[in-house]
């Protein structure tokens, strides 16, 4: 079975940041820690709208685990989006709390 990239780089920063699976379902917003087996063993997607709690409780960059997420997902629209986002100045696509880059 193929795993994905997401979920490699998932587990390993699980691996890493020494808590459990609880502790980071809570600190993410999952109501349930089975979530983040799922997750980790690549038989659901991350939710975007999880990645910037995820990415905190794991310990990792927010940016770098969207653009991780989103070139697997989301491929084609991904590459749309850094195009034009990369047109433009980066005052102008700035991303609340934590996802924007400098």
């Amino acid at each position: 079975m193929h795993t994905s990239r997401v979920a490699q780089y998932i587990a390993a920063a699980i691996d890493r940041c020494g808590k459990s699976q609880l502790q980071i379902s809570e600190e993410a917003g999952f109501s349930k820690a089975n979530v983040i087996t799922m997750i980790k063993q690549g038989k659901t997607k991350l939710p975007l709208d999880r990645i910037e709690g995820f990415s905190q409780a794991l310990g990792v960059d927010p940016y770098e685990l969207l653009d991780l997420v989103m070139s697997e997902y989301f491929p084609d629209h991904w590459v749309f989006i850094r195009k034009t986002l990369s047109s433009q100045p980066t005052a102008l696509w700035a991303i609340g709390n934590g996802l924007q880059r400098q």
